[in-house]
């Protein structure tokens, strides 16, 4: 029976109707399963197929009749059937037949259920894709916000003019304040110290222009509800894409405290220290003074002699407790400034009254540790003794170089006289002198190497490493 005009129009009407109500479907599966009972139904398709088509392999999407696409020879089609390459969905593909040609009309229908299931699956797809972002900025919120609460310091958000937009549960234990009173109604400034305020009030706008004009962390003072200072590290960094900063604080108060009570500690046992070494110069220089009261009782001059090399050894350390004493380095003297205090005090002990001998001092300023400048001390006072009282019998001239440098990792000091030098028949070694008994002893405390020169004159080198330098 052939339908009239009219019945075509409606039939045609109500097939628009059905397609368009496609559109109001948001789940791609109910899209096409929809598709697929329209197709059926407003066509009579008997086979109908919608699949992708990547890298020459199929994949179904949906089928009705089971025929292998495959088997259709798409690029020669039969008036009934259809074919159609989805423009917007990229490699989607449709294909259906129906049991008679399909003519104009039906065609025109076609094209708009295609329309209308390729915008489907578009509006589908991207309501998929707006939740899955949705999805994902709550759970970066999520995020965001639990490291901001969990940070460990009381963090905080500034806008470009120092309000506080945001602040976590940590700054409201620091503050003293509920977030409620301070986000948005209260600036950076307020919490800054007056002494500070202007000061890191400039940083946060110079920050904007050259954040590496100003410093990233600094200490400052903040102050509290209760206007309570305290010392605080800052840690401040500009929200890229944003005028904003983002500020960590971290409470440092006690560790102030303890700072400024350990500086307090530390002078006090400096002041004892350097009080220490005072005293034990002072009881140097009685010992000295005591020995030289007793020597001008000795009538023997040996036995004088011995008395003058202790007075001398005494003076040597309290010289050394003395520059210690008014160093601002309690460890460590210029061994360079004590070689030639000391030269030139045991040059005037021996020679106050002899011009026949001169004294040439060349020394570099060199810091050294107490502990090894005990026993050079010592060592340089036999060397030069020895000299002055050995080297230049009988009125005769000559010159004692004393020598100090650094070579390599070792330091060199030398004592060089060109006096009638040490006989052919002593063992310098094993000899019952006890200056130089004395001058083995201190060398091996200090893991010193001697090498001695004999003749024309004598010349000890003195080889050593700092023993604070080996300890480390």
């Amino acid at each position: 029976m052939v339908k009239s005009d009219s019945e075509l129009m409606i039939a045609e009407l109500s097939a628009l109707y059905e397609i368009s109500s496609l559109l109001f479907l948001d789940s791609e599966e109910d899209i096409l399963r929809e598709s697929l009972e329209k197709a059926v139904r407003l066509f009579g398709v008997r086979y109908y197929l919608l699949f992708y088509v990547k890298e020459g392999d199929i994949e179904v999407i949906s089928s009705w009749g089971f025929r292998n696409p495959e088997n259709f020879n798409l690029k020669k089609l039969k008036p009934n059937q259809f074919y159609h390459s989805f423009n917007q969905v990229t490699n989607l593909k449709i294909f259906m037949e129906q049991s008679s040609p399909i003519d104009q009309r039906q065609l025109r229908i076609y094209n708009l259920f295609i329309n209308s299931l390729e915008n489907s699956l578009i509006k589908a797809r991207n309501i998929l894709m707006r939740e899955k972002a949705e999805r994902a900025l709550r759970e970066s919120e999520i995020m965001y916000r639990t490291i901001f609460e969990n940070t460990g310091t009381g963090t905080l958000i500034l806008e470009e003019d120092g309000t506080i937009l945001l602040v976590n549960s940590e700054f409201e234990r620091l503050s003293g304040y509920v977030k409620e009173e301070v986000q948005k109604k209260k600036n950076w400034k307020e919490f800054l110290s007056p002494e500070e305020k202007e000061k890191i009030m400039d940083y946060h706008k110079l920050r904007r222009n050259d954040p590496s004009a100003v410093p990233q962390n600094y200490e400052f003072q903040f102050q509290d509800k209760n206007k309570n200072l305290r010392d605080f590290y800052i840690n401040v960094a500009l929200i890229p894409g944003t005028s904003k900063s983002l500020v960590s604080l971290l409470d440092i108060s006690p560790l102030k405290k303890t700072e400024r009570e350990l500086k307090i500690s530390l002078k006090e046992k400096k002041m004892l220290l350097k009080e220490i070494h005072h005293r034990v110069k002072n009881n140097l220089m009685v010992i000295s003074s005591l020995l030289n009261i007793q020597s001008r009782k000795i009538n023997d001059a040996e036995t004088r002699d011995i008395f003058k090399e202790s007075q001398n050894r005494a003076k040597a350390m309290a010289l050394i407790h003395e520059r210690l004493y008014r160093s601002s380095d309690l460890k460590k003297i210029n061994f360079g400034e004590y070689v030639r205090s000391l030269s030139t005090d045991i040059f005037h002990t021996y020679m106050s009254h002899d011009n026949r001998l001169d004294l040439k001092l060349q020394v570099e300023d060199i810091m050294l540790d107490i502990d090894t400048i005990v026993p050079l001390g010592l060592i340089l006072n036999e060397l030069v003794s020895n000299c002055l009282k050995h080297a230049f019998p009988s009125g005769k001239e000559g010159e004692i170089k004393v020598d100090f440098h650094k070579k390599g990792d070792q330091f060199v000091l030398k004592v060089i006289d060109d006096g009638i030098g040490f006989p052919n028949d002593l063992d310098y070694k094993n000899t019952s002198s006890l200056g130089l008994q004395l001058i083995y002893s201190l060398a091996d405390q200090i893991d010193a190497t001697i090498i001695f020169h004999r003749g024309p004159g004598t010349e000890f080198d003195i080889l050593f490493r700092e023993m604070a330098i080996e300890k480390e």
